[in-house]
């Protein structure tokens, strides 16, 4: 295709994606608000799910003359009771926000299992602008978008830490959040989850394999 026309094409993805991520980002908060926001928890398998989740990062991550590092910690258990699809939330919400206020440098991924507390922990790291020691009482609120001057092509509500912080506390969960100006911010989370076994991951798996091929 002509380059215009590629680049127009472009356009329409991001608006749609933009479009969808605010749409969702409300309807979340009607749902935390109205106390309608369910945790559903399953069997899952954290490095299965993390690493998924990291190859959609890593095409955004392309985009920037950034470096990805993910680190998971070997000792993590093979099954996990939890929502794995609010923590993959929680962590989508950390990664994109380092990627869109990161321009260069490295963005760091960690995730472990704290067998102490028997939570999942993960942080993610960046090199991008900070934050200013004054901002950071404004960094949860809602409609809250820091660095609005600089990074004006940004795209977004200023809900989805809103979101973050409370999705990981509606998980019985922390959140920390670490930061210099002009260096980088780390933000981190652990959230309490149970040990699994893999007869019963096995099992789950097994239920959609079936309902996949009824559809079939």
């Amino acid at each position: 295709m002509p380059e215009d026309v590629q680049e127009d094409s472009k356009d329409i993805i991001n608006a749609s994606n933009t479009l969808l991520e605010i749409i969702g980002n409300i309807l979340d908060i009607n749902k935390i608000e109205g106390g309608k926001l369910e945790i559903i928890s399953t069997y899952y398998d954290p490095k299965e799910e993390v690493e998924s989740l990291c190859k959609i990062m890593r095409t955004k991550v392309a985009e920037k003359p950034l470096e990805f590092i993910v680190n998971i910690d070997d000792n993590m258990p093979k099954v996990l009771y939890g929502d794995k699809l609010r923590i993959k939330q929680v962590i989508n919400n950390f990664l994109s926000n380092a990627i869109k206020y990161t321009n260069k440098g490295k963005i760091t991924f960690n995730v472990g299992w704290n067998s102490e507390s028997s939570s999942l922990w993960f942080s993610v790291e960046d090199t991008g602008t900070g934050i200013k020691e004054e901002d950071m009482d404004k960094l949860f609120a809602k409609f809250e978008r820091l660095h609005v001057e600089k990074y004006s092509s940004v795209q977004g509500t200023g809900l989805g830490l809103s979101i973050t912080k409370d999705l990981i506390e509606l998980m019985n969960g922390v959140i920390d959040v670490k930061s210099t100006y002009g260096k980088g911010t780390t933000f981190s989370a652990s959230i309490p989850q149970v040990i699994g076994n893999s007869e019963e991951l096995e099992k789950i798996k097994n239920y959609w394999q079936e309902i996949l091929g009824r559809l079939q």
